[in-house]
């Protein structure tokens, strides 16, 4: 399932994204995307990660059926609309949410970053939620929960698809909030995009986790990325005995 995402209805793809070019098209309707150009469906939106494939990915997933393609680099010759955006894992991530009928605005979202201590973190938040009454969901290294059904974690944050699919399990369960984890390699591959937080908890910047080793560059940029998931009027939580979260934030 990581390579797509289902919804029981539809919207136009300029609502989405808005500021998005179109060629060869008004706006296209949308009811399903996918990144998987052999498993694409008769009018699928296809969306085409430059760091994952090819011209010749997009020629499959037209043959296959796909009625218009998300991209980010220039495609020459393509016998369907093109929606051009500046970033196309951000937009598939978008989409993904889109599809799933934006879950996370019928629950309180909580997601915990950081280099060490987010899945203590983010159990001990829902520990917390379900002593007050409250119903949480969780999404992290341990596992997912969406208030009925478990399964194992593959991923700390789960690809786009997969997250808009729990989030919204959870939301249709009853869950008042979705504690969830947001790994730097989850944010910074766009996994979480168009997800917004009513509370952002940033644990540490140590440089722990694999895609934050190489310099503190990768650090500030993963803390850029992460304050873009703050809803507007959230609540950003730092740990202030952490110099580098501090300086990030």
């Amino acid at each position: 399932m990581e390579g797509g995402a289902t919804h029981l209805g539809g919207f136009s793809l300029r609502s989405l994204l808005g500021d998005a070019e179109i060629v060869g098209a008004a706006d296209v309707a949308v009811s399903h995307c996918t990144i998987d150009p052999r498993g694409c469906r008769t009018g699928d939106l296809f969306v085409q990660l430059p760091d994952r494939h090819t011209p010749a990915d997009v020629e499959d997933a037209v043959r296959c059926g796909a009625a218009a393609v998300v991209a980010s680099q220039p495609l020459v010759g393509c016998r369907v609309p093109v929606c051009y955006v500046p970033d196309a894992a951000e937009a598939y991530g978008r989409l993904c949410q889109g599809l799933a009928g934006d879950p996370a605005r019928r629950l309180k979202v909580v997601g915990v970053a950081g280099s060490y201590g987010k899945t203590t973190t983010g159990y001990l938040i829902a520990s917390i939620l379900s002593a007050a009454g409250r119903t949480p969901g969780v999404l992290g290294s341990l596992g997912y929960c969406d208030g009925a059904d478990t399964a194992e974690a593959r991923w700390t944050t789960p690809p786009a698809p997969i997250l808009a699919g729990w989030l919204r399990r959870m939301a249709d369960n009853g869950c008042s909030h979705a504690v969830t984890e947001l790994s730097a390699r989850g944010v910074l591959e766009s996994r979480a995009a168009g997800l917004r937080c009513d509370v952002l908890c940033l644990t540490n910047l140590r440089g722990a986790d694999a895609a934050l080793r190489s310099c503190a560059a990768d650090r500030r940029r993963y803390a850029s990325r992460l304050l873009e998931h703050l809803s507007p009027e959230g609540v950003l939580i730092v740990n202030a005995d952490d110099p580098a979260a501090c300086e990030a934030a």
